[in-house]
């Protein structure tokens, strides 16, 4: 099955394809930046999830496979996933650090439970898990060494209101030796936890799977008579060809029965099904599949026929359609940078090159033409080359780090202010491509192709980056692949206007409909950049949210004095203090937008107060909301390292009791309080009956000498 993170970059390509054809790719950048969990795994409460790696060998042989678990205990409340987790989730992951010689196979993942979680179908796992790998060691280990193994794990685990993004590191040593010795107990407990959890192989049974419309059939035949009573019957897709979210229906008929499941509606499942037409996965009978017998199959039978057969199926190229909708996009994301101020007016400059060169020679000048196609082909297998060390193996967990989501915003921000005219960039691309015309002969139309893409680089970096994120996914040829078709697209005009000089007169002259229709486009950049800002307020705290919008409008500040002053002022001592001005106001906004780490604070509630006063803990409660000013402004006391120090010290629960919606029960806490508007903040101190309050205004120096007086 594919990766989440694969499963991300394919998304990334079909709406790739959709932007391109409508030039409205804010609609793909906007999808690559999918919605992301908050990292509050390094919170100093009791994790949610605790992840360990253990082992049946307390010693291993050179040479010899061993068995390694990934144990999971889940606190009460919270759970994991499967390796399909039914809907968008994802399940755990590791990046094996092991010593040279070592080798890791696949996680091999115990039968989940289906559960209703947020609204959802989910496959689950809960309480403590493990899952296992083989570990093949070299056979020439020396013995008497100690080996250590280490992973870095990533998961996401959730409970009924909230999901969060787990990571840790996992560590084992164990020694090598002549003979292996086991430790008992942990064997006994993984030996118990897979006979119990784990599905079995396929026998006594034969499953035939056909499809029926928009519907899968699993028809399960037993090998011998039965009248057993299978209770429930549910089948757990290990790719996404079933909808986890649909209900599944199951007839009994022969001793066996009809399984009738839905296939998944979404056109971007169909990325991650097997293209062997399989249906690999889990089937789970309520009360085991014979009298005291396994509860779950592993089956992976083609569609359209019995279990082992082959045969086409409606999967077959599947993968290779969404690899072409890619190539497509990238050619049609190549052929629109062709519209871009610095790029269009080059076209009939170069051509008219072409023909003064060449005379009135056809062939010549057609061949001006694909020379000047090669040089743009090379100069773009360069740049691909550039960016393949670098590429990730996805997208997707980009947008998990505060910092990187920072910088697409800012970037997103100030490449819109640019295409709406605030300063120029590549303001010179123009006299560069009237000056690639003077070259002559046929190494000069290839340097000119090479010229002609270093041109529009500063015009094409929106769609260059969409195109990035659609191909961090891909290796190899792949790779190489889609930026070829971006070269084509961007020479395809000089190719076509070679070959028939003649269309010249029918392109649109030069004009100022090519600025209007930049400024146009840079709305869809401000609204890609709203987006991914709204994307960095789920990374950070809460309390930060109006300074994030302070800070990113100074950094627009920042841009609109070097492009008013620096950019087209004179040169001399004005444009150095304009440049001076714009760098002081661009750190500021940055440092005023940075990403502060969630604090911790939790929703109020009447009982959650009691609960947390009846347990001798201090509480600190906010009474606030978003169209309160003040309330706002009062939230940097909270950033305040001396103000977190101690709360942290002194252990003080942090409740927001957000009024920004109406709330009787906020109305009439305050009443109680003797308040009837906001801000109100309130400190409990424990074993004291009457709370303190602060004054309407608050300053660090106020509420850390409340707080030192907590015992």
């Amino acid at each position: 099955m594919a990766s989440p993170i694969f499963e991300m970059t394919k998304r990334s390509a079909r709406q790739l394809f959709y932007f391109t054809t409508t030039s409205l790719w804010i609609l793909v950048a906007s999808a690559v930046g999918q919605f992301v969990p908050v990292d509050l795994s390094d919170t100093e409460d009791e994790p949610e999830v605790t992840v360990s790696l253990v082992s049946p060998n307390k010693t291993i042989q050179p040479g010899e496979p061993f068995t390694v678990a990934l144990r999971m205990e889940h606190a009460k409340g919270w759970h994991t996933y499967w390796k399909n987790s039914g809907g968008v989730q994802f399940g755990p992951m590791i990046n094996w650090e092991l010593p040279d010689g070592f080798d890791a196979g696949e996680l091999e993942w115990p039968t989940p439970k289906k559960d209703f979680l947020q609204g959802y179908h989910a496959y689950v796992y809960g309480g403590t898990n493990y899952l296992f790998t083989t570990i093949t060691p070299p056979a020439d280990l020396a013995n008497g060494s100690s080996i250590d193994l280490k992973g870095a794990m990533r998961w996401q685990h959730c409970d009924e209101t909230s999901c969060i993004l787990g990571t840790d590191d996992v560590s084992l040593t164990l020694e090598v030796g002549d003979n292996a010795v086991i430790d008992e107990a942990i064997k006994t407990e993984l030996d118990a936890f897979r006979e119990k959890n784990f599905s079995k192989s396929l026998e006594g049974w034969t499953v035939e799977a056909a499809q029926a419309g928009s519907e899968l059939q699993l028809t399960l035949k037993p090998d011998k008579a039965s009248t057993h009573d299978f209770g429930s019957v549910y089948f757990f897709s290990e790719d996404k060809r079933v909808d986890g979210q649909a209900e599944q229906s199951f007839e009994a008929k022969n001793g066996g029965g009809v399984l009738t499941v839905s296939e998944n509606p979404d056109e971007f499942a169909r990325d991650d099904w097997r293209t062997d037409g399989t249906l690999p996965g889990v089937l789970y009978a309520e009360n085991g599949w014979s009298p005291d017998g396994p509860k779950a199959f592993i089956i992976a039978p083609k569609v359209g026929e019995s279990a082992g057969g082959g045969g086409k199926t409606a999967t077959d190229g599947a993968a290779e359609a969404s690899y072409l909708y890619l190539l497509w996009a990238a050619f049609l994301g190549g052929l629109i940078l062709n519209l871009m101020p610095c790029v269009f007016p080059v076209i009939g400059l170069k051509i008219m090159g072409f023909v003064s060169q060449a005379g009135e020679d056809r062939k010549k000048i057609a061949l001006h033409g694909v020379i000047f196609a090669v040089g743009v082909l090379l100069s773009f297998l360069v740049l691909a080359a550039l960016f393949y060390p670098i590429r990730t193996e996805g997208w997707g967990f980009q947008m998990q780090k505060p910092w990187f989501v920072f910088g697409i915003s800012a970037l997103l921000l100030v490449v819109a202010l640019n295409m709406a005219g605030v300063f120029e960039f590549g303001a010179k691309a123009t006299s560069v491509g009237g000056n690639l015309m003077q070259k002559s002969g046929m190494s000069g139309s290839f340097f000119s192709g090479v010229l002609a893409t270093i041109v529009a680089t500063p015009c094409t970096a929106p769609f260059l980056a969409v195109a990035l994120a659609a191909a961090s996914g891909l290796a190899g040829i792949q790779f190489f692949l889609l930026f070829v078709m971006i070269a084509i697209g961007l020479a395809t005009p000089y190719l076509v206007l070679s070959a028939f000089p003649g269309l010249l007169k029918f392109l649109p002259r030069p004009g100022a409909w090519m600025d209007a229709f930049k400024v146009g486009l840079s709305f869809l950049l401000f609204g890609a950049a709203a987006y991914f800002v709204w994307a960095y307020f789920g990374l950070v705290d809460e309390s930060t949210h109006p300074a994030i919008i302070v800070g990113f409008t100074i950094i627009a500040f920042a841009i609109w004095i070097y492009g008013r002053f620096s950019v087209h002022g004179k040169p001399g001592r004005g444009k150095v203090v304009a440049n001076v001005l714009a760098l002081i106001f661009a750190v500021i906004g940055g440092y005023v937008a940075r990403p502060v780490p969630p604090s911790g604070w939790k929703d109020w509630s009447p009982e959650f107060v009691t609960e947390l006063r009846d347990a001798g803990q201090p509480v600190y409660i906010d009474f606030t909301a978003r169209w309160c000013a003040t309330c706002q402004t009062n939230k940097r006391v909270y950033r305040n390292e001396a103000v977190k120090d101690l709360i942290r010290e002194k252990d003080v629960a942090l409740l927001k009791a957000d009024w920004t919606q109406p709330d009787p029960r906020i109305a009439n806490a305050l009443q109680g309080y003797g308040k009837s508007a906001i801000p109100v903040n309130v400190l409990y101190y424990p074993g004291e009956e009457e709370p303190f309050l602060f004054g309407e205004l608050l300053t660090a120096g106020a509420v850390s000498e409340a707080l030192e007086k907590i015992q």
